[in-house]
């Protein structure tokens, strides 16, 4: 198979994408070729920080399993030993749970939004069984196994603090610091 990089005719524009591909991989085959133990593995890793980054993710994916996550073990659970039969709402019976999955489903799902629907709708109809926010999301939980995964966002939502960002103290996109002035909470 042909590859561009590896023909010794052919030299990227310094400072292109293939360069640095070139870089990259120079310094993985230096490092996989190097035989002393004691040189730092991080040595490997681009200087250019959005390459590092994409480094960090690559790597906790290689590194991931069921057991380093942030999985609850009820999640890891559902995970060995999903449902194995169809399910099934009855329309009669069902109907206050149906009606709160569909408010769910239909954009309606963000905490306060949903719950503030739900608060409306039992004004009116106060005999309905309504779950709130919390209750519907545990009883989706019970029903199929599906567990949200949750991890914060940066104040604009540009990254998730996840991974090689989590420590970070404000978004690389759009400079905000990442905790609240007023609270001290992300």
């Amino acid at each position: 198979v042909y590859n561009r990089l590896q023909d010794p005719q052919i030299q990227p524009k310094r400072g292109s994408l293939d360069d640095l591909a070139l870089q990259n991989q120079r310094s993985s085959e230096d490092f996989e070729n190097d035989d002393d133990d004691n040189e730092d593995p991080a040595a490997a890793y681009s200087q250019v920080e959005d390459v590092w980054i994409v480094q960090q993710f690559i790597e906790a994916l290689k590194n991931a399993d069921i057991n380093n996550g942030n999985l609850f073990p009820d999640a890891v659970n559902n995970l060995f030993n999903p449902p194995e039969y169809p399910l099934e709402l009855d329309n009669e019976v069902n109907v206050d749970l149906i009606e709160c999955l569909q408010l769910f489903f239909h954009g309606h799902n963000s905490a306060k939004h949903y719950n503030q629907t739900i608060h409306d709708l039992k004004m009116h109809h106060p005999e309905d069984d309504l779950l709130s926010f919390d209750q519907l999301k545990h009883t989706i939980w019970q029903l199929t196994g599906i567990t949200p995964i949750i991890n914060d966002m940066f104040p604009n939502s540009c990254l998730a603090y996840t991974g090689p960002l989590r420590e970070w103290n404000s978004c690389h996109c759009c400079g905000q610091d990442c905790l609240d002035p007023v609270t001290g909470k992300a």
